[in-house]
């Protein structure tokens, strides 16, 4: 009996043996596929593309979404990867976009009004400065969309203008300027304007020849802007002139050309071979003057 039971025995052994040998053998001999892309298919389109590859489909989720209801937002494992025949897809579907109101966040501080959008499972978008002395720097005054509106969950972006207190701006450069022309520029600004005289005989009078802020510096409405001008000093010296011989009156011009400008220093009908000093005054470093005789240019110098 002991014989014939350890008989038994082997034989069931050796059974399991073949019977699990050739389970492994046809489990290693499935065919191996490529999963073909679903997402973006309806679930019906899915289905017929994963059983025309050998695969099943299995939906384990669904989710708000910008895609229409019922359509495959995901799908693991992913498309191009390999996967034996029979295998179950699980796919991910989209419930449909799911719609909420914006919330009003004007009046509020820029990080208030981050948190209530968030809150509210929306997204902040650009942010956009105004200059608006009459509300506090970095306070929300518009939003887009506006409070109220519907929008999907998740994906929309509210876009924020907010306050920057009073207006900035960056300083022009006024030097080289008339004092005249400066204050209109600072005045547009809304800038307060002090002005500090000096004398320079380089410059011509009421001229610009330094500034505070300087050019290229940001200012806010309000501030004060120094501006350095020359009160205007001038330089003299004589200059001897002959006219030319002849036997008619000759007219005399004489320009002088400075940090103002061109201007006539001299003009005077003189007799021929008269010889004539002229007092000339400039401002500058120095001045070119130039010396007519009935409209024809007789000589030009420089004046230091």
């Amino acid at each position: 009996v002991r014989g014939l039971a350890w008989v038994v025995l082997g034989l069931m052994v050796l059974l399991a043996l073949v019977f699990g040998y050739w389970t492994f053998s046809n489990w290693v001999r499935v065919p191996v596929v490529q999963i073909p892309p679903v997402v973006g298919k309806n679930l019906t389109e899915a289905d017929q593309i994963l059983s025309s590859a050998g695969l099943k489909q299995k939906v384990v989720d669904q989710r708000a979404s910008d895609r229409p209801k019922g359509e495959v937002i995901e799908q693991r494992p992913e498309a191009g990867q390999d996967a034996r025949l029979g295998r179950e897809i699980e796919l991910v579907l989209s419930s449909g976009p799911e719609l909420v109101e914006v919330p009003p966040v004007v009046g509020k501080t820029i990080t208030e009004a981050v948190s209530i959008i968030e809150a509210a499972g929306l997204r902040v978008g650009q942010r956009f400065p105004r200059n608006d002395p009459s509300v506090p720097p970095d306070t929300v005054i518009e939003q887009s969309p506006r409070s109220g509106t519907g929008v999907v969950k998740g994906i929309t972006y509210v876009d924020l203008t907010f306050s920057t207190g009073k207006a900035q701006y960056s300083m022009p450069s006024l030097s080289g300027l008339n004092l005249e022309e400066a204050r209109k520029q600072l005045d547009k600004l809304k800038l307060a304007t002090q002005v500090k005289e000096v004398n320079d005989s380089r410059y011509g009078p009421g001229v610009v020849i330094d500034q505070t802020p300087k050019a290229g510096e940001r200012v806010v409405e309000g501030d004060k802007a120094e501006l350095v001008v020359n009160r205007g000093t001038t330089r003299n010296q004589t200059v001897q002139i002959v006219v030319p011989k002849g036997s008619a009156p000759v007219e005399i011009l004489v320009t002088v050309s400075d940090t103002r400008g061109t201007a006539t220093a001299y003009r005077r009908v003189h007799q021929p071979n008269e010889v004539i000093l002229i007092n000339l005054s400039w401002m500058g470093e120095s001045a070119l003057y130039s010396v007519y005789a009935n409209g024809s240019l007789m000589g030009q110098d420089i004046l230091r």
